[in-house]
């Protein structure tokens, strides 16, 4: 909340249909606030196919980017009222997430394993890692006007995903994910994040409406971002590679029904190309 007053942090309004045998559309309407205006913002809008052969789906339309575990969750899924300072500072505190489309394919293996490449627009508030805005400031160097000209100027990410059991009641899932498309600080410079996710959860077999469980939620990632080289105050900044990093580790505790006490350790910085702390 940023006023003393009703600030609701995030409405949503889910709304979602089978078409047909092979279709269904689905969509999330936010309703929120920015600096006191009511905002109304269509935040995911898709089709996805549900009768495709060989294990395959296909989604398209406006969606989060499928980049590890959190990005993809709506605020109201978090374990937390915020986002570790990570995530805020790669994706934006809306996320990533813009038009684009999607294809799956959920391995025949005896345990869970699919694999997810999307392509998506690159540009606009909610890629701030990429094409992101005209004008906005980028570890010293102003975002120009970048327009979409070939293949390249796209959005493109691969994420590899598996899960099993430990036991009758531990259950782990683990991913690596893949970020790679242009950004603006130049015309021919690019960015490209990586990260690894680990999710388990406990639950014992006399759970009730799911609780009692412990969970554990934890990603790591990295960013290389292409600087062109500019001019700041009249004194040349020449081009360079950015790089971030950062984790964060989360534990919840599911006592009894309907409470949870949870705690929460992250760590991200920034370095250049010369290894010497950036401050942003």
């Amino acid at each position: 909340p940023i006023q003393r007053v009703f600030s609701p942090q995030q409405l949503d309004l889910t709304i979602g249909s089978i078409v047909d045998p092979y279709l269904r559309a689905d969509s999330n309407i936010l309703f929120g606030s920015e600096e006191g205006a009511p905002v109304v913002e269509v935040e995911e809008a898709t089709v996805t196919t549900l009768a495709l052969p060989h294990r395959l789906q296909w989604i398209g339309g406006q969606f989060f980017t499928r980049f590890g575990r959190l990005n993809p969750q709506h605020p109201h899924a978090w374990g937390f009222a915020d986002q570790p300072v990570i995530h805020n500072r790669f994706f934006g505190p809306d996320g990533l997430r813009n038009p684009g489309t999607q294809i799956s394919w959920l391995s025949p293996l005896p345990f869970y394993l699919e694999l997810i490449g999307s392509v998506q627009n690159a540009g606009g508030e909610t890629a701030i890692s990429f094409l992101s805005k005209e004008g906005e400031i980028v570890g010293g160097h102003t975002l120009i006007k970048r327009d979409v000209r070939q293949m390249r100027d796209l959005l493109y990410m691969g994420r590899l995903k598996s899960g099993f059991s430990l036991s009758d009641t531990t259950e782990v899932v683990i991913g690596t994910s893949g970020l790679f498309g242009p950004n603006a600080s130049g015309l021919k410079t690019d960015t490209e994040i990586l990260g690894i996710d680990f999710y388990g959860k406990w639950r014992p077999f006399n759970a009730e409406g799911g609780f009692p469980f412990t969970s554990l939620q934890a990603e790591g990632m990295l960013r290389r971002y292409e600087a062109d080289e500019t001019t700041v105050g009249g004194n040349l900044l020449p081009a360079q590679t950015l790089e971030d990093r950062g984790f964060y580790v989360e534990g919840l505790w599911g006592f009894t029904r309907r409470w949870v006490a949870g705690t929460r350790m992250e760590y991200a910085n920034g370095r250049d190309a010369n290894d010497s702390l950036r401050d942003e």
